[in-house]
């Protein structure tokens, strides 16, 4: 992760990044009919006779009608290479390209299990074998344990050289059902020791994850942060309760095993026919269910074909709820050998090896052989998941694009496997192109992001969140002779006391008088010594001379000295490269010959260019306000990849025919899911207009944003009711963040134990509460910051003791 995070660049990859390997067999989704349970059934013992094929989803459709919207957003995210048509429907002109895979079923399960190094033939198989089609429980036992075709066909035998008589039970102990079907069978030959599924022999030595559950914050859900947020909720505690022959339901439990890791308990299925009540209650009593958190443990029903109001009447005396299949489901995590290696970037471009040492231990060269090309990698940078994206996914060749990272598909004659990078703007792009939109960076969104860029991200904007430091920034980049210009203002308004300065008609006049008198020529620029810097920004000595220092080292702040023309007495400040015997006067062009004085020069400070570029937009706030979000959502979703995947201060939707600007953002906050939450950002409080508010919805609108958010410098008292929205017209989250959100030093005390960091407030967090002791707290900050934050590991002993 680059240094100034979270801001989205243009730059790719370049040096050596620790990456994560994922390493699988082909993946194709099968398509199944509605109206074929047999057919159906027949897949399923397909599925189970391939490597991998208990995370190959079934995907229901009614034969030449569409795939259903849910289904195609499922295998879209999911590491699935494509879908097995089976000439019922055509996914290419509904999908688009590279959906189609030339290995229906994958690899073949026999043939790996006789090469892999370790065989399972110390573990006994469970199979749905032996259960009748005609008994109502058979959809659950054959979702729930699969079962392997009886017999080798022959052109398996000859393909893959296998001997005449030799089937599954040659290399594994297959273990037919013999008894009576009902709740408590089923759980108990899943727990049984020493047994797997024939569904998990699919998986033999590629590991999988059980999906992350929420542990119940309440704010965690809330923005867009987590898709499929009742499926967070529910976790694995899901029952499908079917209609004998229900070819959705076998689809619903089949991909629901996969998804929360084959569980000893749910998901499971129970038919409509059978007492449902008595086998949840029997399920429950057996601890099928899984807790976890504080109140984590929600158990629902769902069925595609048992009426919702039968449902709602069979789970009336228990502890279920009644939820859809959106509901529940969401991508699969996916089943493959994680190997952790390193690779060396190259404008975005990397070579690694078709197989590393860890792959060959654990699979063994015969399997990688039989593996050949059809196998897949996908290269995760660490720490920089990509987001979910349609145009990621599926622009380019079969078989390639990305997954929150780059798939190369494995080649049976190179020993070498090119990967790549995209870069942050590239994948911002991409995100839009999903929406149909073009983006672009605003030109204040430049000058915000270049001084992002110069102060180093995160860290570099935390010394900019104080209310004292915004008024030197304004005095600093502000015309030398605004406070003449202010003073000459009070007068003219006969304005004689502070109260007077709160009506709306001085506050009106004074926000238009400091927009233009904060664009001043670089020679009309302010600049102060380190003790106007320190009174300004109320500052104590070691504070603020940390904080000059920091300031001057980024480039933030320019080093200089005041030299006075002798002749016309003309003040002028140089940068102290300019220390010579003499200077020519700005002011009447005669030679200062003693520019720095007699004796000694006092050192001033003036703003750099970035910073007067900066200030001059005044994206200040657009800065704050993209720092508290980032801060706030910063952390990793089940283990997985950080909650944000980056941010821009600025950015506009371009009519891609007239090339016209359509709507603009002043924030823009990619979450990891690919949800964008964007922002106005006002300086003033009064200069948040109904018409921003249009406009920021209008962009909301067009990249389907879950949330809008507005932001500005000042105080919620100063902020009218215009601020205290909660939602927009449609309904879509809308909040506000006040000086008290963007001045904030301490988030461990502003997102912990459910308390939502987004909420209006009217106490900032400091010591006492108030925005007068803000200065004092930022002064203890910067005394205590230690840019090298490994050091006290490196060498404990040089720290002292407590």
């Amino acid at each position: 992760m680059h240094d100034s995070w979270p801001l989205l660049r243009n730059d790719r990859l370049n040096g050596t990044y620790s990456i994560e390997r994922l390493f699988r067999p082909p993946t194709p989704a099968q398509i199944v009919a509605r109206d074929n349970f047999a057919s159906a059934c027949e897949v399923v013992v397909s599925l189970c006779d391939s490597w991998g094929g208990a995370y190959m989803p079934l995907v229901p459709i009614n034969p030449g009608q569409p795939i259903d919207d849910l289904w195609v957003q499922l295998v879209d995210r999911s590491p699935v290479d494509g879908i097995n048509e089976r000439d019922l429907v055509d996914t290419q002109s509904q999908l688009g390209y590279g959906y189609f895979t030339h290995t229906p079923t994958g690899l073949y399960l026999l043939r790996m299990l006789m090469d892999l190094p370790i065989p399972t033939n110390h573990v006994t198989v469970q199979t749905a074998r032996g259960v009748s089609p005609d008994d109502p429980w058979y959809l659950s036992y054959l979702g729930t344990f699969g079962d392997h075709p009886p017999e080798v066909t022959e052109d398996r035998r000859e393909w893959h050289g296998i001997a005449a008589g030799f089937n599954y039970d040659g290399v594994v102990p297959i273990k037919q059902f013999s008894g009576t079907t009902g709740p408590a069978d089923i759980l108990n030959r899943l727990r049984k020791p020493n047994t797997m599924t024939a569904v998990e022999l699919t998986l033999s030595r590629l590991g999988y994850t059980e999906a992350p559950v929420d542990l119940g914050f309440p704010y965690s859900n809330s923005m867009g942060l987590r898709e499929w947020a009742e499926s967070w909720r529910f976790g694995p505690n899901v029952v499908v309760v079917y209609e004998q022959d229900s070819v959705e339901d076998l689809a619903l439990l089949w991909y629901l095993r996969a998804l929360n890791g084959f569980r000893r308990g749910f998901p499971l299925a129970v038919p409509a026919v059978a007492d449902v009540p008595a086998a949840l209650s029997c399920w429950q009593h057996m601890g099928a269910q899984r807790h976890w958190g504080f109140a984590g443990g929600d158990m629902a029903v769902i069925s595609a074909s048992v009426d919702s109001d039968l449902l709602k009447e069979l789970v009336t005396n228990t502890r279920f709820e009644v939820a859809s299949a959106s509901e529940v489901l969401r991508p699969l995590g996916g089943c493959q050998l994680h190997v952790t290696d390193t690779a060396h970037y190259t404008n975005g471009r990397a070579e690694i090896p078709r197989f590393v040492p860890t792959e060959i231990e654990a699979l063994g060269r015969a399997a990688l052989k039989e593996a050949g090309g059809w196998s897949r990698v996908t290269t995760i940078v660490t720490d920089s998941y990509l987001p979910p994206s349609r145009t990621l996914r599926r622009s380019g060749y079969p078989h390639h694009g990305y997954l929150h990272g780059y798939i190369a598909q494995t080649s049976t004659n190179d020993n070498i496997l090119e990967v790549f990078h995209p870069s942050g703007l590239e994948v911002l792009d991409a995100l839009a192109r999903d929406q149909s939109q073009t983006v672009r960076r605003s030109v204040p969104g430049r000058a915000a992001a270049q001084l992002i860029e110069m102060i180093g991200g995160m860290p570099g904007i935390t010394r900019l969140a104080c209310p004292t430091v915004t008024i030197l920034l304004g005095e600093l980049t502000r015309g030398r002779s605004s406070s003449i210009v202010k003073k000459q203002l009070r007068q003219f308004l006969k304005v004689e006391n502070d109260a007077e300065t709160k009506n709306d008609r001085y506050r009106l006049l004074e926000s238009r008088l400091e927009e233009a008198l904060a664009k001043p020529d670089v020679e009309d620029v302010g600049y102060k010594t380190v003790n106007e810097i320190r009174t300004i920004a109320k500052l104590s000595r070691e504070a603020g001379n940390e904080w000059i220092q920091w300031a001057n080292r980024r480039g933030m702040l320019l080093r200089g000295f005041q030299s006075s023309c002798e002749n016309c007495s003309h003040k002028q400040w140089r940068p102290l490269a300019d220390a010579v015997p003499e200077l020519i006067c700005h002011g009447c062009g005669q030679v200062v010959p003693d520019p720095l004085g007699l004796d000694t020069a006092q050192i001033r400070y003036r703003a750099g260019e970035t910073l007067l570029r900066a200030m001059n937009f005044d994206v200040l706030s657009h800065v704050l306000a993209l720092r508290y979000l980032c801060e706030v959502w910063d952390g990793r979703v089940g283990g997985g990849p950080r909650n944000v995947f980056g941010a821009y201060p600025g950015l506009e939707l371009v009519d891609a025919e007239s090339k016209q600007v359509v709507a603009e953002a002043d924030v823009a906050v990619i979450l990891s899911n690919g949800r964008w939450i964007v922002g106005e950002c006002k300086t003033t409080a009064l200069g948040l207009r109904e018409s921003d508010l249009t406009k920021l919805w209008d962009f909301a609108d067009r990249v389907n944003a879950p949330a809008t958010f507005v932001a500005t410098l000042q105080s919620s008292a100063e902020c009218g009711e215009i601020w205290q929205r909660t939602s927009s017209p449609s309904g879509r989250p809308h909040f506000a963040l006040t000086a008290e959100h963007l001045y904030n030093l301490n988030f461990s005390t502003v997102s912990h134990l459910g308390k939502d960091p987004l909420a209006w407030r009217t106490q900032y967090n400091t010591s006492d509460g108030t925005a007068g002791s803000a200065a004092s707290d930022f002064s203890a900050f910067l005394s205590s910051v230690d840019e090298d934050t490994t050091a006290w590991r490196r060498a404990p002993w040089t720290h002292a003791e407590d």
